[in-house]
């Protein structure tokens, strides 16, 4: 039942990594394995073999959720935009009360809230000045910044890469080149999102080990800027609308369950 678990949990967090507003490391600080997986990362050559029973399996789900949802998404964004983004934000909001469970599992402290505030706050101008910014061009240079821009939302908790290429307008050229399998861009992706991973794996390990649970308001503020980010303007009420509210509401309702049904289910990583 664990490894169903971790599979589950891995396919959801490798469609978090690609989809618009959607943030793969929160994700997994609301499945309560993220500072795990941080590890894991920063000290493989001691924990790779002792994890292998956590690892594969999540990984396993994580690339099916890349490439299941890769394929598709370009169709659903390029038809239903509009449905999908109300969508992905309702999945988001069902994560709440689990990340904040998490982020309080080592105690809870007043200022907290002010930090979830201030993130938050920052959050939404960030996601606003990027937006104003312009489209660019996808190129080699542009492509190993959307490469880096994956892996610091991939690693950041509440930092939604998607969102940001979207701002970018890299997204969906990205997105169409790399499951077409264009060397020319992925290797430039592969390149920034290593980068990135070997600027921030061992910073954001030492915020978690030092002040883990201010780091994980912060965070918290970012993925609440992110689901902000992501919902679209409503300009009528129409039959679209409310279908995609409804959908929004039973992919929250959804996410909830999920992470309250899983929640009692624990394997304590190995030393």
């Amino acid at each position: 039942m664990v490894h169903f678990k971790y599979l589950i949990i891995g396919f959801i967090i490798g469609v978090g990594c690609i989809a618009p507003g959607v943030s793969g490391g929160s994700l997994a600080i609301a499945f309560g394995i993220y500072d795990r997986l941080i590890g894991c990362a920063v000290h493989w050559k001691k924990k790779l073999l002792k994890e292998l029973k956590f690892l594969i399996p999540l990984g396993i789900g994580g690339v099916a959720g890349v490439a299941v949802f890769g394929f598709g998404l370009s169709f659903l964004f390029d038809e239903f935009e509009f449905s999908m983004r109300l969508i992905f934000a309702g999945l988001m909001l069902g994560t709440f009360p689990s990340t904040f469970k998490t982020s309080c599992k080592e105690g809870f402290k007043n200022y907290y809230p002010l930090l979830f505030i201030a993130s938050l706050a920052i959050s939404v101008f960030g996601f606003n000045l990027i937006a104003s910014g312009g489209e660019l061009p996808l190129n080699t240079l542009t492509a190993g910044l959307g490469g880096f821009i994956f892996g610091f939302g991939t690693i950041i908790p509440g930092v939604s890469s998607s969102a940001i290429l979207i701002a970018l307008g890299l997204y969906q050229p990205m997105l169409e080149r790399c499951t077409s399998l264009d060397f020319g861009i992925l290797i430039p992706v592969a390149a920034g999102i290593l980068l990135s991973g070997i600027m921030l794996l061992k910073l954001v390990e030492w915020l978690f080990n030092k002040f883990y649970g201010a780091a994980s308001f912060i965070f918290f503020g970012l993925l609440g800027g992110s689901t902000v980010a992501i919902i679209p303007k409503i300009t009528e009420i129409n039959l679209t609308l409310v279908i995609s509210l409804i959908l929004a509401i039973m992919g929250a309702v959804g996410s909830y369950l999920f992470g309250k049904k899983f929640d009692n289910i624990k394997e304590k990583p190995k030393e």
